[in-house]
């Protein structure tokens, strides 16, 4: 249940989600854009999952109270990679 789980398992399980996303759908390592200073001609959509990415990297701990917001960020993603689930 999302409600049992601690700040730190629950942002630890969205790190694991979107880099999955990146690595499976995208056939790109998130973890280069923390060293890739050039941002190669990215689209719009990769520009903002390597925002969300490194915005849900920077989180310690992600609170109850936060967790709609990115939850909500990464169905953005998905909805501009054109998945309507």
């Amino acid at each position: 249940n999302n409600e049992e789980l601690s700040d730190d398992e629950w942002s630890d399980l969205l790190r694991r989600s979107i880099t999955w996303y990146c690595q499976d759908e995208l056939d790109i390592n998130p973890y280069s854009w923390l060293t890739d200073i050039h941002k190669h001609n990215e689209s719009s959509n990769i520009k903002n999952v390597r925002e969300y990415f490194l915005e849900v990297l920077n989180q310690e701990g992600i609170e109850k109270e936060k967790r709609s917001t990115f939850v909500a960020g990464f169905k953005d993603i998905l909805k501009g990679a054109g998945y309507n689930g």
